[in-house]
């Protein structure tokens, strides 16, 4: 009887102990727990860990106090996978902000020594267009303004400029020599023919045209020095003729009102 009574006492003791060991797992309060240790990662990582702790304490995988143990573990690590995902989430929409940012420094980088290259380009190309025309008019060869490779508008713009530079150059010098001639007619009237220099643009064909002008003014000159000075009364001077200008010329006459020296025409 003592050896039956001892089993029963030793089953009794160890089922009370299952029991006891199952119920202290469902009451400990940490179901209730759950939601709030999960609501930031670091806590609900550990609630993970304290959840499979506690499922490793459980003596009877099959009992319904080990199937709601499972099921807090379960609910753990659905909530700890959420932040997971939403953690790798993150780092993925980092990720792609940083490549996009990548991407649009990387062509905005392009576009600026896209335009530096051009800008390089463009300074090189005009530095050799301004060149060519500074050729064109120095040497009045039509044919420079073909260097550096113009287009067809900047070679019409270079020939158009160039001939109009020549145009008023060449006035310029046939002034030049029709005054020089003057002044030599002036002194002696049978010295009345241009002399074409051989500057750039100078007007070679223009000779004979220069010559003339020279004769008609190196006329006019001489009737000029010749005449007598003209008095403001309208008197002609008594004694002085344009070529001896003196302040005594037309005494009692109003003063001097003299015929202007013929000019180049």
């Amino acid at each position: 009887m003592a050896s039956r009574g001892t089993r029963l006492f030793v089953t009794a003791l160890v089922l009370g102990t299952l029991a006891i060991a199952c119920t202290d797992l469902r009451d400990d309060g940490f179901t209730g727990q759950i939601t709030h240790r999960c609501a930031t990662p670091k806590g609900c990582d550990e609630a993970l860990t304290d959840a499979k702790a506690r499922l490793a304490k459980c003596a009877d995988p099959a009992s319904g106090e080990c199937l709601s143990v499972k099921e807090d573990v379960a609910s753990v690590e659905r909530l700890n996978k959420r932040h997971l995902d939403e953690a790798a989430a993150r780092a993925a929409s980092a990720k792609q902000a940083d490549e996009a940012m990548a991407k649009a420094r990387a062509a905005d980088d392009a576009i600026k020594s896209n335009q530096k290259t051009l800008e390089e380009v463009t300074t090189g190309h005009s530095a050799d267009l301004h060149t060519a025309l500074a050729d064109c008019r120095a040497t009045a060869d039509m044919a420079k303004c073909d260097n550096g490779s113009p287009t067809p508008s900047e070679k019409a713009e270079c020939l158009t400029n160039c001939q109009q530079f020549g145009a008023q150059r060449s006035e310029d010098l046939f002034r030049l020599m029709l005054r020089a001639c003057t002044e030599t007619a002036e002194a002696d009237p049978k010295h009345t023919n241009c002399l074409v220099d051989g500057r750039v643009w100078s007007p070679r064909t223009r000779a004979d045209e220069c010559s003339k002008k020279c004769a008609s003014l190196a006329a006019k000159l001489h009737t000029w020095a010749s005449a007598k000075v003209k008095c403001c009364d309208g008197a002609p001077a008594p004694k002085c003729r344009n070529a001896e200008l003196r302040t005594d010329c037309c005494e009692g006459h109003k003063g001097i009102c003299p015929e202007p020296k013929p000019q180049d025409p």
